[in-house]
């Protein structure tokens, strides 16, 4: 997981939005109303204007917000409709995410300790302050009560993604060492490699270690020295839409 910028939606759009929660919070069964009414979503210009924008604020091919390997297909409540109605229609509880970690994992899993949400929600909190990731395994570990919640629920130790991960550590670190002999043309192309790679995560945790002196030495120091040296190489693009429509 990686911390994602949420885009804003055309005016009309949250219009939409409005007017459907405004039905669902008024409705005797508010459950069963956001269900409905969602399912009659599913096609038209508002829902189009959702998903796409959810699609820009994706890291790049358009990864899943959860786990980072597959595509972006679903629209997923964060708070589930089935128990959150009243955040059915709210902007700021739509993620992307692939139809494996939706349907198989997440699905309407949300737990709480008292007031507390426990899982991570990319767009509100950065990740990795309550998750660490083993480079050398590939492997997510919580730092904390949330970030143990999360890898659960969205099953981000499931094996695909382990190996994912730690496959993405090897090749990020192959690159970086030849961005530091390759010609400006052959640089261009592995800018934007790394930028399109899967596993968004782990360029985002090498930065972090970096960034806090990697005490633990867990990165080659010929790996350090150039990413240094050349920053642009953890320096994701934001990828996010700034409609600002009146």
């Amino acid at each position: 997981m990686i911390p994602i910028v949420r885009g804003t939606l055309s005016s009309s759009t949250q219009r939409t939005l409005r007017g459907r929660q405004q039905r669902v919070d008024a409705a005797a069964d508010p459950a069963a109303t956001a269900t409905k009414s969602w399912k009659t979503f599913s096609s038209g210009n508002a829902r189009q204007e959702v998903m796409h924008v959810l699609q820009t604020m994706c890291s790049n091919r358009v990864r899943c917000m959860y786990c980072e390997d597959n595509e972006g297909t679903d629209i997923d409540h964060f708070r589930p409709k089935a128990h959150y109605p009243e955040w059915s229609f709210t902007w700021e509880n739509y993620l992307l995410a692939c139809s494996r970690c939706n349907s198989n994992y997440k699905r309407d899993r949300f737990p709480v300790d008292g007031d507390r949400e426990l899982l991570l929600d990319p767009t509100a909190a950065n990740p990795f302050d309550h998750l660490i990731l083993s480079l050398s395994t590939g492997v997510y570990i919580g730092s904390d009560d949330i970030g143990l919640a999360s890898i659960e629920v969205y099953g981000l130790n499931r094996d695909v993604c382990v190996k994912g991960r730690f496959y993405t550590w090897v090749s990020l670190c192959a690159l970086i060492r030849d961005y530091e002999r390759s010609n400006q043309i052959e640089r261009e192309a592995i800018l934007t490699t790394v930028n399109d790679f899967p596993f968004q995560g782990v360029r985002h945790w090498l930065a972090r270690v970096l960034a806090e002196g990697d005490h633990a030495a867990t990165v080659p120091p010929d790996v350090h020295a150039i990413a240094d040296k050349h920053p642009e190489l953890l320096t994701a693009p934001q990828r996010h839409s700034d409609q600002d429509q009146p």
